[in-house]
């Protein structure tokens, strides 16, 4: 009779989508994306087949949606796949939010990470093309578009053949009318419209770009690109290149556009042909002007002035830093090197020593995960392995069943912001300031160990890789390492200040919470004020602060007395009831006898 009880429970715990059961579990409500309503696809676990065996070639961008960089970057990345939309379906551009997806199985160490799938791409993980191919990420239009080029040019050339034709055409046509005529037998009855592009060949070409741009109108007005510097070209009188031609059925030269040599001469050209493909015979608004400025977004006075927010640490936020950075981060390495083990096990043991207040099944799965390297010796292990092994320990030990699924005092007014980086300043806070006064290290002058800590989780595990190197740079630029407890919790608390000003004003700044220069003055008074005028001024950031007001503060606010416990100990019964409470909605069995009575006979056996 046990037995089978043990079943039934073993098919529940299977059954429900338990919290914290799996690395590839979503640690968001629902999934996020930085590109809903743009021409970037949005990419999931189960959709990722569409990069395979396409006769596309992709562009796809991994990110996390609350790295810094990556929101910068997505304004850029969403008017890029705006601007050769019509390249599709030759060209498309896609995304995945590392933080919901597995990002892992395409060995990305940090986000952004921009790859390039090429069409017929087989979907063979021992084939190094089934990743994709490294871009660097840079913010510059141009750069794209050359890239795209010649990974066309590469694919055409290994037998891909794409609808429209890239290459100069063979020979020069003649300026003459009947010849020009003559050319039109050989295209569709649509077309009464044709346009010659001359130019010389080089990456920079704004022929292949209208090619692409006209390719869904080609059966409209078909375009050609012709070498500028053919001998044949000069019976055309060209005065500048690039130069179009356009010409009609009938043989007449329409009109000759004479290009600036500048980035806008593929918009200027676009324009006039889709003109002459609507039937408006190239009658345009008034050309683009020759420079676009870009304009410069200055930081103002918000709109609305929000209250100050009390400063409060919720231990639901610390656990969810762990959770995110043991579950999710590290996982994402595709390779666990002797090197970034020792990290790893110097971050737990971190964590073991000084989280305050920690529950014994977060314990106990920390435990187990840190002697689990040391036992195979810091032999390198591959991120399946690493997967595998934390998803069972997460299974077994359930650290993170009681740990609420929303953010608390980590919250932002949208998904993209504050989250995950808020909570991981958090963590290192209440980790330094828990360490102040026993960490083993400060006893022969050594160097903090949360510090030492935090560094090495950040340059080895952090996927914001620009948000890691900014990092790297505040503590290289403070100057040095921290060797007592007061000194430890100043140096975080600079370091997180000096983080605020580069990031004031910043787009990836939640307007509600704005980054200041912490702690602000309606929270801490004192702390901006000197009551002892021996006492000198701590200047930081151009801002003068009472040293000894600003310890007190910081140590009264992530001390673990004042930390607020809003994750409930959980006994193995309120699992089990959780389980049943998660089935029973999930299966619509509000008024189920049988289901009531099943659930009698569990926990009854439970209490046993």
């Amino acid at each position: 009779m046990k037995l089978g009880f043990s079943v039934i429970l073993c098919f529940l715990l299977i059954a429900v989508d338990g919290r914290g059961l799996s690395v590839d579990d979503s640690f968001s409500n629902g999934f996020i994306s930085l590109y809903k309503d743009s021409q970037v696809v949005d990419l999931f676990d189960n959709n990722t087949n569409l990069l395979y065996n396409s006769e596309t070639l992709w562009v796809v961008q991994f990110y996390s949606h609350w790295c810094g960089h990556c929101q910068r970057f997505a304004p850029f990345y969403k008017e890029l796949a705006e601007s050769i939309s019509a390249w599709s379906p030759i060209v498309k551009f896609a995304a995945m939010n590392c933080a919901d997806q597995s990002c892992d199985k395409y060995q990305v160490q940090g986000t952004p990470t921009i790859r390039i799938f090429h069409p017929r791409t087989a979907p063979n993980s021992l084939d190094s093309t089934y990743f994709g191919f490294n871009l660097p990420v840079k913010s510059d239009e141009e750069y794209f578009l050359d890239i795209l080029l010649y990974n066309l040019a590469v694919v055409t050339g290994k037998g891909v053949n794409l609808p429209v034709n890239l290459n100069t055409i063979s020979e020069v046509p003649s300026p003459d009318k009947e010849d020009l005529s003559q050319m039109f037998t050989t295209l569709p009855e649509t077309v009464d419209y044709a346009a010659f592009i001359f130019e010389q060949e080089g990456k920079h070409s704004v022929g292949k770009k209208i090619l692409l741009d006209m390719n869904k109108l080609s059966d409209v007005v078909p375009v050609f690109r012709v070498n500028f510097h053919d001998p044949s070209s000069r019976q055309w009188k060209l005065l500048a290149n690039p130069s179009m031609a356009i010409i009609d059925r009938e043989g007449n030269i329409l009109e000759q556009v004479d290009g600036w040599g500048m980035d806008a001469d593929r918009r200027r050209f676009t324009n006039i042909l889709k003109s002459y493909a609507e039937g408006n015979e190239g009658k345009t608004s008034i050309p683009e002007s020759r420079v676009t400025f870009p304009s410069t977004t200055m930081y103002t006075v918000p709109d609305k002035v929000y209250p100050a927010v009390k400063d409060e640490v919720f231990m639901s936020d610390l656990e969810k830093a762990v959770e995110y950075s043991l579950m999710k981060e590290v996982a994402m390495q595709p390779v666990l090197d002797q090197m970034k083990l020792q990290a790893l096990v110097y971050y737990i043991e971190t964590l073991l020593n000084f989280f305050p207040n920690m529950r014994p099944p977060l314990k106990s799965f920390l435990i187990s995960l840190r002697e689990w390297p040391v036992q195979m010796r810091y032999a390198a292990i591959s991120h399946t392995d690493y997967k595998f092994k934390v998803n069972e320990l997460s299974q077994f030990y359930q650290p993170f069943a009681a740990t609420p699924l929303d953010w608390e005092g980590c919250a932002g007014s949208h998904s993209r912001f504050r989250g995950y980086p808020c909570s991981l300043w958090t963590l290192f806070h209440t980790l330094i300031v828990s360490a102040s006064d026993k960490d083993p290290a400060f006893h022969y002058g050594g160097v903090s160990t949360v510090a030492n800590s935090m560094i090495g989780y950040v340059s080895n595990f952090f996927s914001c890789r620009e948000c890691a190197d900014h990092f790297s740079s505040h503590v290289s630029q403070l100057g040095y390492l921290p060797h007592t407890g007061d000194q430890s919790i100043l140096w975080l608390w600079t370091i997180h200040n000096t983080a605020n000003l580069m990031l004031a004003g910043d787009q990836t700044e939640d307007p509600t919470r704005p980054k200041i220069q912490w702690p602000n003055a309606q929270n801490c008074p004192a702390c901006r004020t000197n009551g002892n005028r021996w006492m000198p001024m701590l200047k930081v950031n151009a801002e003068l602060w009472n040293q000894s007001e600003v310890l007190a503060y910081i140590k009264n606010i992530y001390s673990k007395e004042n930390l607020t416990q809003n994750v409930k100990n959980m006994t193995s019964n309120d699992q089990i009831q959780k389980i049943l409470n998660e089935l029973k909605e999930k299966t619509d069995l509000d008024n189920s006898l049988d289901f009531e009575r099943a659930q009698d006979n569990i926990m009854n056996y439970c209490r046993k």
